[in-house]
């Protein structure tokens, strides 16, 4: 892609062991964006995959839009964190493999010019139609909790399709955040909130369209620690600010 380029839209995926799946999952993004967006990039972030996920990505940044990038240690909070900092659109939004919505895209493009920072597609939002199994539900709603009485997050979901404005001032809020692998998006998000960034969400509809790659009670036990201290980390020493 051009360095001169100029992009509306950035969509950061990390890639994670993702062979099976990933050239026909970006070829259908693609696609998609091409009706929607005249100028946008596609940055791959793979970590650490033990396939040849990276040997795919990097056939798929032939492409001018797309962009394959790569770190050593599967982690997708750095994946998420590196994406961010590469991205050159006006906007940010993350997709993950299993589930991207473009539709979202372009709710989010027609709500950027009235300040919303960050908008959120919340699979908690009374709205949602969420099709997931029950112990899925569980543990989002045991996060949202979490999230609201320990940091009195004002939105309900902090997992998933977000839009971010790609500007200064996230990329500070993004240097400042030192959660990795599962809740990276999630600390990122109140330092927003406790920033007086403006925040929206929005209702999605959540199907799954395969077995996760990883297994989601141990990735749960270790969000739910990291919460806690991240709780700590805020509340003791930056909440105060505010």
């Amino acid at each position: 892609m051009k360095k001169n380029k100029k992009i509306t839209v950035s969509f950061v995926i990390p890639v994670y062991n993702e062979a099976a799946i990933v050239e026909d999952r970006i070829k259908q993004l693609y696609n998609e964006l091409g009706s929607l967006i005249d100028e946008f990039e596609i940055i791959l972030i793979e970590n650490g995959s033990t396939d040849h996920t990276l040997q795919l990505c990097q056939s798929l940044s032939e492409t001018p839009e797309v962009v394959a990038l790569s770190i050593k240690s599967a982690n997708y909070g750095l994946a998420m964190k590196t994406g961010i900092l590469a991205a050159r659109g006006k906007m940010i939004v993350n997709f993950d493999l299993d589930y991207f919505d473009v539709d979202f895209a372009r709710q989010a493009m027609t709500l950027e010019p009235f300040g919303y920072d960050i908008i959120v597609a919340s699979k908690n939002h009374r709205l949602s139609r969420d099709t997931r199994t029950s112990v899925r539900k569980l543990i989002s709603s045991i996060y949202k909790y979490m999230l609201y009485y320990g940091f009195s997050l004002r939105i309900s979901d902090t997992h998933g399709i977000k839009a971010w404005r790609n500007d200064p001032k996230l990329r500070e809020l993004v240097s400042r955040t030192v959660s990795t692998y599962e809740i990276f998006d999630t600390e990122l998000i109140i330092r927003s909130q406790f920033e007086g960034r403006k925040l929206l969400e929005l209702p999605t509809q959540v199907t799954e369209i395969r077995t996760s790659v990883s297994h989601i009670i141990p990735r749960a036990f270790r969000g739910g620690w990291q919460i806690l201290k991240l709780w700590f980390v805020l509340n003791g020493k930056e909440r105060n600010k505010h």
